[in-house]
């Protein structure tokens, strides 16, 4: 991991199974993140939305996990499917 958060514009996870993948850098402008299948696990590290906004995907298949102190990342839309 590093202090300096990695620009992401889209982020997608599309894994098999209970597969997980787990953030080691905070990722920042983020402006769409797609869960698509599998669990994206924050651990200690942040995720935040691009300053114009952005939207969050989660399929009915796959699991956001928050780690740390952290909360549920800020985002201008949210969508369940």
């Amino acid at each position: 991991g590093t202090t300096t958060p990695s620009t992401i514009q889209q982020l997608t996870i599309e894994k098999t199974g209970a597969a997980v993948v787990s953030l080691n850098v905070n990722v920042s402008a983020v402006l769409f993140l797609n869960i698509f299948s599998g669990t994206l696990f924050t651990s200690t590290y942040s995720i935040s939305q691009d300053p114009g906004g952005a939207v969050l995907i989660i399929n009915s298949d796959a699991t956001l996990k928050v780690g740390g102190t952290n909360t549920l990342p800020s985002f201008s839309g949210y969508c369940k499917q």
